[in-house]
């Protein structure tokens, strides 16, 4: 297999006054967001547990055999957020381009060197290397990838974090294994205090 998973020992230990403060501007920032009418058009938009995150994140820093770090559908950007207070180089990829504005003013309001672009976290090429398209509800497949606007390969991150919609979670492990490079890890949110850490340990060969 190219994936495995890892079992982090994730403490609940308070967290740091300056992502605890962060965290506690977004999540307002967001609740704010989603009663307000531009919320209605989207689909998908739900908030991870940014703590747990915060503290698995954390944990990988161990692990990782490098730095740079990419949030798959950013959101308000938080957790590329907290990734960069934890010292990774991070980035957002996220297809809403009010939401990438609400990341960049979040994130200049903290000091934070985060770099968000708008587009598609799905490489060129990414659908015909997975074979669960028919599940996709929320994910939108003809936007333009962004790694060109970052100038970063998929292949070039060493760290990974993604929240998949129901039914998508096959897709973004395939996604992953085709993509990432061997040593990467992936972090994704499933909800309910259900982090998940899998790292790629072999080469996964693309179809021609």
């Amino acid at each position: 297999m190219p994936l495995i998973q890892h079992a982090l020992s994730i403490t609940d230990h308070p967290l740091p006054v300056r992502p605890a403060r962060y965290i506690e501007v977004a999540s307002a920032r967001i609740r704010e967001f989603t009663h307000s009418p531009v919320s209605d058009a989207m689909i998908g938009f739900v908030p991870s547990d940014y703590q747990l995150v915060y503290r698995t994140l954390d944990c990988l820093l161990d692990l990782t055999r490098g730095r740079r770090f990419c949030e798959w559908g950013s959101g308000f950007g938080v957790v590329a957020g907290l990734a960069t207070m934890l010292g990774f180089q991070a980035y957002g990829i996220e297809v809403e381009s009010i939401l990438v504005q609400e990341s960049i003013r979040l994130a200049d309001e903290f000091n934070l060197n985060t770099q968000f672009v708008e587009g598609s976290f799905v490489p060129t090429g990414g659908p015909e290397f997975v074979d669960v398209i028919d599940q996709i509800t929320c994910l939108d497949l003809d936007r333009r990838p962004a790694y060109g606007a970052l100038g970063i390969d998929p292949d070039e991150f060493d760290a990974i974090f993604v929240y998949p919609w129901p039914g998508e979670t096959r897709f973004v492990n395939e996604l992953f294994e085709t993509f990432a490079p061997v040593g990467a890890f992936m972090v994704s949110f499933h909800g309910r205090q259900d982090v998940r850490v899998h790292e790629k340990v072999t080469s996964t060969r693309r179809r021609n």
